[in-house]
Order: C-alpha cells, then sequence, then structure tokens
C-alpha cells in the first residue's frame, strides 16, 4: 500500500499492488486482454521492471519483490514508512 501526497499536477492518495503470485507458460497463453482498454502486455524480469519503471510506481514494485509473502508494505511515494509495520 503507497501513499502518494498530491502535488500541482499529481493527485494524491493511496496506491494498491497485489502480489498474485507466478504463473506459467501455459496460463500466460491463456490471458486474453481486451483491447479497449489494454493495448499491450509483456512479461519482463525484475531487472527489466527496474529499467521501464520510474519514480513511485519502480520503487513501489521493487518494494513488493523483495517482500515477504503474506506481507502488507506500508510506503509512502514508494519508499518504506519508518516505525511502521504491518
Amino acid at each position: 500500500m503507497d501513499f502518494l501526497r498530491p502535488k500541482a499536477r499529481h493527485q494524491g492518495g493511496l496506491r494498491f499492488l497485489f502480489d498474485c503470485g507466478s504463473i506459467g507458460p501455459a496460463e500466460r497463453a491463456t490471458i486474453v486482454l481486451q483491447a479497449d482498454e489494454i493495448g499491450d502486455c509483456r512479461w519482463v524480469s525484475p531487472a527489466e521492471a527496474d529499467e521501464l519503471l520510474s519514480g513511485p510506481v519502480g520503487r513501489r514494485v521493487a518494494q513488493a519483490l523483495v517482500a515477504p509473502t503474506s506481507t502488507t508494505v506500508y510506503l509512502e511515494d514508494g519508499r518504506p514508512v519508518e516505525g511502521v509495520t504491518s
């Protein structure tokens, strides 16, 4: 869970990222994209995601990748909040 403070050109609020586990090639092949909602999709390694994602989104994903399973991570602007634990 990530809290973003409002800025002049960006709305603040809570952002949630859910870890839904891993899927294999057979499951990936069954995914159907909703053309009206999603223009493209790709699978990348954590290192590639780090290169592609910037700012709070990249930090949020990086924190999720190192968090223990079944744990809620509390972030502010994609960074851990000192003194707040799950």
